[in-house]
C-alpha cells in the first residue's frame, strides 16, 4: 500500500527572490565575462594591425558594462535586503541592537 504524500509545496517567495537574484548575479558575470574577452580581441587585433574588428565586436565588447552593472545592481539589492532583515525588530537606542 502506498504511503500518501503531501502535494508539493511551492516555494516562499523570499526563496523564489533570491533564486532571481542568483540568475541575474550569473547572468552579469557571463556578460561581463563575454565583453571581457570580446574587449581582448579588438585591442589584440588594433595592436597586431591585422584588422580593424567589425561592428559586431564593437558591440560584444559593450557588454562587459552591461554585465558588470547587472552585478552591480544585485549586489545593492542584497546588501539593503540584509541590512533591512538584519534590523527588524530594533528600535533606536536599543541596547540589543547589533553594532556595525
Amino acid at each position: 500500500m502506498p504511503i500518501p504524500t503531501d502535494p508539493p509545496v511551492p516555494p516562499s517567495r523570499p526563496a523564489r527572490e533570491q533564486r532571481v537574484l542568483d540568475l541575474a548575479m550569473r547572468v552579469g558575470v557571463a556578460l561581463g565575462a563575454v565583453g571581457l574577452v570580446a574587449t581582448a580581441v579588438v585591442v589584440g587585433l588594433y595592436l597586431i594591425g591585422v584588422a580593424t574588428p567589425g561592428t559586431w565586436a564593437y558591440l560584444v565588447a559593450m557588454l562587459a558594462p552591461l554585465g558588470f552593472g547587472l552585478v552591480l545592481v544585485v549586489l545593492v539589492v542584497v546588501a539593503l535586503r540584509r541590512r533591512r532583515s538584519g534590523m527588524q525588530g530594533y528600535e533606536p537606542g536599543d541596547p540589543g541592537r547589533p553594532t556595525r
